[in-house]
């Protein structure tokens, strides 16, 4: 399965993937997953693996996100190819203002919320949601170029 980064961001699209499906539904288009948390088994094991991108279930194993907490070494593993990160190329960080500057070039609403662990959160209307961290000794929210992408996904809209 391909995925491209910037369709995602823009329409919420990952893949033929959607948010809801079955886990079922994944192993019936050939998506088994290379690995899950340890002390379950792929029956019921609440985040199944591809690469470093990790799949989160309900009880009765619904799809309800999809997550990567390694922006920049994004990898989908065997399963998944990535065709195109968006502005997430190997080895960068984007900023905040990087990430928000594209996203009102594309011209697209967002949430941003700011954590009491002082993450900022960005959420789009297609339900890709980002969170940055501040990885600099200044804790300003006012320097937006101190806040670095940590976190990449999809979940249920708002």
């Amino acid at each position: 399965m391909q995925v491209n980064i910037t369709e995602l961001i823009e329409n919420g699209i990952f893949g033929f993937i959607k948010i809801g499906d079955s886990k079922q539904d994944l192993l019936n288009n050939q998506l088994t997953p290379e690995s899950w948390l340890r002390d379950y088994n792929i029956d019921n094991s609440p985040i199944w693996r591809y690469g470093n991108i990790d799949f989160h279930f309900t009880d009765s194993n619904i799809l309800t996100s999809i997550t990567n907490n390694y922006v920049t070494e994004i990898n989908g593993g065997k399963p998944i190819q990535i065709i195109d990160r968006w502005i997430f190329k190997e080895n960068n960080n984007p900023t905040l203002k990087e990430a928000l500057d594209y996203l009102s070039l594309l011209g697209l609403d967002y949430k941003k919320e700011t954590n009491n662990l002082n993450i900022i959160n960005i959420e789009l209307k297609n339900g890709v949601f980002f969170s940055f961290e501040n990885l600099e000794s200044e804790q300003d929210e006012a320097h937006y170029s101190n806040y670095k992408i940590t976190v990449l996904g999809i979940k249920n809209v708002w």
